[in-house]
């Protein structure tokens, strides 16, 4: 006598279940990740464009601007004026992991320049330096903006 089976056995059900679990929960990490990532690199992104904006708006409107930095956020001012504040979720800081204080200005002349008194060269790092995102750092020297990906002190260009 032929004996045909229809559907499946109880274990069959209960080690495919298992496994979509564990798929599911490997995935969900690796997007988690991922999403932090790519929020490390929009804000980096935001960051060299919103310097760029106002190095540029210093040399049209041929009055000095400014950057302050601080852990969580920066302020662009115009003269004295603030023109710009933009907090951001992931912590800024130094070349050495030093976060800002509220004490780093950055100063750009009417010629979009970074003037004596200010730092030349400075880094900014957006959230930890060992971050998987393919661009987490801004470096602004005396005459440019780059942006690139931190490797241990120093910021490789993008």
């Amino acid at each position: 006598m032929i004996n045909i089976r229809n559907g499946f056995t109880l274990i069959e059900l209960i080690v495919v279940m298992g496994l979509i679990g564990i798929m599911l929960a490997v995935s969900s990490l690796e997007f988690s990740s991922m999403q932090k990532s790519f929020g490390v690199e929009r804000v980096t992104r935001e960051l060299m464009s919103d310097i760029s904006e106002y190095r540029v708006k210093a040399m049209t409107r041929k009055e000095p601007h400014s950057i302050t930095l601080s852990a969580n956020e920066y302020v662009f001012r115009r003269n004295t004026s603030q023109v710009l504040k933009r907090a951001t979720p992931y912590p800024l800081s130094d070349q050495n992991a030093n976060p800002f204080s509220g004490a780093t200005v950055i100063i750009f002349d009417e010629q979009g320049f970074t003037g004596s008194g200010a730092l030349f060269g400075q880094t900014i790092v957006v959230g930890p330096a060992n971050s998987s995102s393919s661009v987490n750092c801004v470096v602004i020297s005396n005459a440019r903006v780059n942006m690139g990906k931190m490797n241990g002190t120093t910021c490789e260009f993008k």
